[in-house]
């Protein structure tokens, strides 16, 4: 069996006037805070995510534990991180889980969010808010991330385990935040 992970961002959303005013003050404010970061990575929706696993299966019912780390160091030192396939797809092999895969640790003081008892829609969307939310905004659902801008140019490593109905790493991919020239 062969997984494969489809991440893209979702497309922006239509502010009223009143929430674009003071989206456009809150930007500002960042925008003194963060004067290296674009202004369209000020707000969070640069940011989300939806994950989707792309398998033969019917997904529906099984179960998933999506392990987020801050990579961005580790991305420095090699280009993708051990056992993962470097082919254009991003496959990766059922591998068994182990303990330490799927625990809180913050082993070598890498920042780490777990996410237990994820599952996925009919169209094989991980669904992170039951009951259809499959939106991952990291500055809402990651707690060591304080504000949107913190992410840029930082490398995000997304690991998806199944825990049922079998037990195996279905997807370990790096998502780096901001523009690839820089």
């Amino acid at each position: 069996f062969f997984f494969f992970l489809m991440i893209r961002r979702p497309p922006r959303s239509t502010l009223s006037s009143s929430s674009a005013a003071s989206d456009v003050y809150k930007r500002q404010d960042m925008r003194i805070a963060y004067p290296h970061v674009p202004i369209e990575a000020l707000h969070k929706d640069y940011y989300y995510l939806h994950i989707r696993v792309v398998h033969q299966s019917n997904l529906q019912g099984w179960v998933f534990t999506v392990v987020l780390t801050d990579a961005t160091h580790q991305q420095a030192s090699s280009t993708s991180p051990p056992g993962v396939n470097n082919n254009e797809d991003r496959s990766v092999p059922l591998t068994p889980v182990t303990s330490a895969a799927t625990g809180s640790n913050n082993t070598g003081g890498a920042m780490r969010h777990t996410i237990n008892g994820v599952r996925c829609n009919e169209h094989k969307y991980l669904v992170f808010h039951p009951p259809s939310g499959i939106v991952l905004s990291p500055s809402d659902d990651i707690p060591w991330v304080p504000n949107a801008p913190f992410l840029y140019q930082r490398t995000l490593r997304v690991e998806v385990y199944a825990t049922q109905p079998t037990k195996a790493k279905v997807v370990d991919m790096m998502v780096k935040f901001g523009n690839a020239e820089e």
